[in-house]
């Protein structure tokens, strides 16, 4: 877990905690929020999930999907969809951040880098009202160098004035239920 700026979050807030689900970490992005939410600080909040679908054709599966996994482990959570598609980043806005980096991005990573950007755009236009964010903490791939990776993690909160953890789970199953 990564937390930066938690000491903002006042006593008694009201409003929302995001969650963004990016990547299936076996539900501890889902887990820890909703067990911080229930807490006498957050006690007024409520848990709104923020799904990044995989494409754009798989918006209403993965959507109808999540809603499920929340009412199946009874979270009270609003589940929305968020898609890429609703904001733009211009070229010249992907090259004044790369060049602002200390190090120099390989050219196959130029479309991770917007894709981060346009996460980050989402972030704000989503988040900027809201107590608190949680993220799922994408995965660092071998091939990936670890400061691309960080600057990636800095791009996503970097607009965002709001308390923010991150969060990878293991891929092992966090929430189980029996029948």
């Amino acid at each position: 877990m990564i937390v930066d700026k938690w000491d903002k979050v006042p006593d008694n807030a009201r409003g929302v905690v995001d969650v963004w689900w990016l990547v299936d970490d076996g539900g501890l992005t889902l887990l820890v929020p909703w067990l911080i939410a229930s807490k006498r600080k957050f006690a007024h909040c409520s848990l709104r999930i923020l799904a990044v679908p995989s494409s754009i054709t798989t918006v209403a599966r993965d959507v109808n999907m999540m809603r499920e996994l929340v009412k199946e482990f009874r979270i009270d959570a609003e589940v929305m969809a968020v898609t890429p598609d609703e904001v733009d980043v211009a070229p010249a806005e992907l090259r004044r951040w790369i060049d602002s980096l200390p190090f120099a991005v390989d050219s196959g990573d130029l479309a991770r880098c917007e894709r981060y950007l346009l996460l980050s755009r989402l972030m704000e236009l989503y988040s900027s009202d809201s107590v608190a964010v949680f993220v799922s903490m994408p995965f660092p791939r071998p091939e990936i160098g670890n400061r691309t990776w960080l600057s990636w993690l800095a791009l996503l909160i970097d607009t965002l004035d709001r308390p923010i953890c991150f969060i990878r789970g293991d891929q092992k199953d966090s929430l189980s239920f029996y029948v």
